[in-house]
């Protein structure tokens, strides 16, 4: 959702982004959270429970990383809402599944291989939060 606000010369860069194009894509979380917030105030709900609060919590919170190394705000563990560790999940499987300029889209079987490997060596998720076959 928040990606309608970064432009289309970055979404759709066919090699490696800037760092300064990065700065810009990094932001999709906030425009999204924002977004919502509105949508949000407009619906007039504003109970704890709201699915526009929750919506607005995923899109801010999904790039946040178990290690506090993720953005936009650098969260740590238990203090990255579950909604957002469990759509980061759900995102790192899109992104290997999905066909992009820059990428061709893998099969489910190589996703998840390459996914398990990925995270048995990173800290970056949330180890309750996935199946580990290494047990």
């Amino acid at each position: 959702m928040g990606k309608v606000g970064v432009a289309d010369s970055i979404l759709l860069k066919p090699g490696p982004l800037t760092p300064s194009e990065f700065e810009e894509m990094k932001k999709h979380t906030l425009y999204g959270a924002e977004t919502l917030a509105k949508a949000e105030a407009a619906s007039g709900i504003s109970d704890d429970t709201s699915f526009l609060k929750t919506a607005r919590e995923i899109a801010l919170t999904h790039h946040e990383k178990w290690d506090g190394t993720g953005y936009p705000h650098g969260l740590k563990g238990k203090n990255i809402p579950l909604s957002g560790r469990l759509m980061a999940l759900a995102d790192v499987y899109d992104a290997l599944i999905s066909e992009r300029v820059y990428k061709k889209a893998m099969s489910h079987e190589t996703a998840a291989q390459h996914y398990l490997v990925l995270h048995r060596r990173d800290n970056q998720h949330d180890k309750h939060s996935r199946h580990s076959r290494s047990k």
